[in-house]
């Protein structure tokens, strides 16, 4: 039920290391799911103190939208978020509470700007004044007083009043005479800890699917190529279902794809150690159509791939993965016979990182991360280059939905302008010790 469509793949090689680009995009389909409308249709008004109102942010944030226009508010009046009627989606401000929760409920203060028909909700998680009362008989004197000043506030048969089981029967149990929960528009007892999401599905309603949308997938270069190394490139988009994507290594040449949400977009760099054969290396989409992706000669990188990088450098940074791998693969006692067989790479790096000592095992890994240090300004360059221009293509390419695209010879692709600013990269490796 998923679309994963493979773009504008690209590669270097040299002896049996080779670099491959590309870019790649995967579309899943919503879960069944299940809604469950708001039955609330006017404008709600919810009173909140700074204990409740990031969770009640973070449920609206998970909640569908509706239409119907809810304000929320601190205790003594002050408006700190809004969802208006043609909102897109249910973020609200960043206006934090500051004051403490208020001890009695007389003290609360209600907005002014309240028409006939709005709804006002009103949530109880903890009753600070009666807490501090031990007496049951000083305990009831302060209810009464507390809600005979909370009716001089508020018309209490316009708020419905959502309040945990616990202090509910506390309140009823003290109140024996008189049940002032009679003068509320309705009350709504629930579980203690559930007595803000009871507000917010009341206001939103709910979607109940099986799972969350995501997508998993393979890439495999087939068992004579050994994946070393794995970079996922984020693309900046204004699309609201882009989940976050990551690579993971795998045995057998294969790399394995998760996207977490319902469309992934990335760009992706891969290194490969081919273990036999000199041949071109290719690879195969392995959950959706079995599509062999080809790389063949008119998709070699060249000079205008990447403007800032020459293929000198390309050279040189295999040469290091090279030099890496050999060195990690060699047992220890040898260790220090190929370092002094190696001299210009030891030397090259010595010089980056002059605290190594050669005659110590242990810093063999000190050196290993230099190697890679040294080459990183690549990565970064592959990825903004790869990310501008995926960028770019999508606005000319339209997306097809449902089948994977197998494109050959893009030579415009990369021809772009360098980016010197390089955002987040996300890595995962394998095979190299950092």
């Amino acid at each position: 039920m998923s679309s994963f469509t493979i773009n504008n793949s690209k590669f270097f090689t040299k002896d049996k290391y080779t670099l491959v680009v590309g870019s790649f995009e995967s579309i899943s389909k919503q879960p069944h799911s299940i809604t469950l409308v708001s039955r609330v249709t006017s404008t709600s008004h919810v009173i909140l103190d700074k204990n409740t109102l990031c969770y009640f942010r973070d449920c609206m944030l998970k909640s569908p939208t509706t239409s119907n226009a809810i304000y929320v508010y601190d205790q003594i009046g002050n408006i700190v978020s809004r969802y208006e009627p043609k909102r897109k989606n249910n973020v609200s401000g960043t206006i934090n509470i500051s004051i403490e929760p208020i001890s009695l409920l007389g003290n609360i203060s209600f907005p002014d700007n309240i028409e006939e028909d709005d709804n006002i909700f009103l949530p109880i998680t903890s009753y600070i004044g009666l807490d501090s009362v031990v007496s049951e008989n000083y305990r009831s004197e302060l209810l009464n007083a507390d809600m005979e000043m909370f009716q001089t506030k508020i018309n209490l048969t316009k708020v419905t009043l959502v309040i945990g089981k616990t202090l509910h029967s506390t309140i009823k149990n003290i109140l024996t005479d008189y049940d002032y929960f009679e003068l509320f528009k309705s009350v709504i007892v629930t579980d203690d800890s559930l007595v803000i999401n009871y507000i917010v599905e009341l206001l939103c309603g709910k979607v109940i699917s099986g799972h969350c949308t995501s997508f998993q997938g393979f890439l495999n270069f087939g068992p004579n190529f050994e994946v070393i190394h794995s970079t996922i490139c984020p693309v900046e988009s204004n699309e609201e279902d882009i989940g976050s994507v990551c690579l993971t290594n795998r045995q057998g040449g294969r790399i394995q794809v998760y996207v977490n949400g319902q469309h992934g977009l990335a760009s992706f760099i891969v290194i490969l150690y081919n273990k036999d054969s000199e041949e071109f290396p290719y690879f195969i989409e392995e959950t959706t159509t079995n599509t062999v992706i080809s790389l063949t000669s008119d998709m070699f990188i060249d000079d205008s791939t990447f403007p800032s990088l020459s293929i000198n450098y390309l050279n040189n940074y295999l040469d290091a993965i090279k030099f890496q791998k050999e060195l990690q693969s060699t047992s220890d006692k040898n260790r220090l016979v190929f370092i002094q067989e190696n001299t210009l790479y030891v030397v090259r790096y010595l010089f980056t990182s002059p605290q190594i000592d050669v005659e110590d095992i242990k810093n063999l890994t000190s050196m290993s991360r230099s190697i890679y240090n040294d080459y990183s300004h690549l990565i970064n360059e592959i990825r903004t280059t790869l990310e501008q221009n995926m960028i770019t293509s999508r606005i000319i390419t339209p997306r097809r939905d449902l089948k994977l695209v197998r494109q050959l010879g893009f030579k415009n692709y990369f021809q772009s302008p360098s980016i010197n600013t390089s955002p987040y990269l996300e890595r995962t490796l394998s095979g190299i010790n950092l």
